[in-house]
């Protein structure tokens, strides 16, 4: 009974890896033909799509196949998340089929989706977002994992490769045991005994010293993200059949540059004669700008929110 467990727990034995990130990169409607690939945030809402691409020929050991990946969970850190947070947000993770690069895509030239097969609950900010994608990963061993990710319900804002805070996206896998080791193959010949060497002389053996005690720990050193950033919000009126823009400016001192932010409708999200047609960070006039067109037969309120950095 005992050689029997200690066959199975040999056998379920697991390692892990994680992908190389090769490519991240949003898309906008509002923008479709601007390539964002070397923005510091991305950010997925309503048709705002955020691609990733991940090495798995590159990063898997040789031989690998779908029924070695035990377990594979893509991280995204959420930066923020732009309005009020719905009781119950979901984020869907697809495969993205077709091929792309970071310097190239734009919403007029993404690749199709595939059906979304995953899906988890949004984060809010300055979370990680776990998403379980074992079987996109299973489905694209044989060279890149190319993924989608949506989010229909609320604007949310992750951390790119290019951001300075240090947490871009994160594919993990864990592999299982790809099998128990072989017998040992035959001994080969004897070799001859070489010529025996002069002994030298043995030295004393030194006491054994005493064990120290342990140090006391130290206290946990802050977090490098709290107060990191800071969010600006305008809010206007939209009248109705009527075009409106809204900037967002004047970070404080404190925080004084903006590096990304959003657009949103007050309380009208699903409303389609409600339309965004500008959602931009203006980096080098430390703005956010938003673009409102309100075609319905009342006035709509509307937010423009800056995310101002340290």
């Amino acid at each position: 009974m005992k050689t029997l467990t200690l066959f199975l727990a040999a056998f379920a034995s697991a390692s892990a890896a994680n992908l190389t990130l090769i490519a991240d990169a949003s898309v906008s409607p509002t923008m479709p033909g601007i390539n964002q690939g070397s923005a510091t945030s991305l950010r997925a809402f309503s048709q705002n799509r955020t691609f990733l691409q991940f090495d798995a020929k590159g990063s898997l050991p040789a031989g690998t196949v779908p029924s070695h990946i035990a377990r594979a969970v893509l991280r995204l850190y959420v930066e923020q998340v732009s309005g009020s947070l719905p009781a119950k947000a979901t984020v869907f993770v697809g495969t993205a089929n077709g091929l792309w690069t970071e310097s190239t895509i734009t919403y007029a030239n993404q690749p199709s989706i595939g059906k979304p097969i995953v899906t988890a609950d949004a984060a809010t900010d300055r979370q990680f977002l776990a998403v379980d994608v074992t079987e996109l990963v299973r489905d694209q061993l044989g060279g890149l994992v190319s993924l989608s990710v949506e989010s229909p319900d609320v604007a949310l804002f992750f951390a790119s490769k290019e951001s300075s805070i240090g947490m871009p996206p994160v594919l993990d896998v864990t592999l299982t045991n790809q099998g128990l080791q072989g017998p040992a193959g035959p001994a080969g010949p004897v070799g001859p005994m070489g010529a025996t060497g002069a002994p030298g002389p043995q030295g004393p053996t030194g006491p054994a010293g005493v064990a120290g005690a342990p140090g006391m720990q130290g206290p946990a050193g802050p977090s490098t993200l709290v107060g990191m950033f800071t969010m600006l919000r305008y809010d206007i009126s939209v009248p109705t059949d009527g075009l409106a823009v809204a900037t967002a400016q004047g970070c404080p001192v404190s925080h004084p540059q903006v590096v990304s932010g959003g657009c949103a409708f007050l309380g009208a999200n699903s409303r389609s004669w409600l339309a965004i047609e500008q959602n931009y960070t203006d980096v080098a006039s430390n703005v956010h700008r938003c673009r409102f067109h309100n075609k319905s037969d009342g006035s709509v309120g509307a937010e423009t929110i800056a995310v101002c950095s340290r």
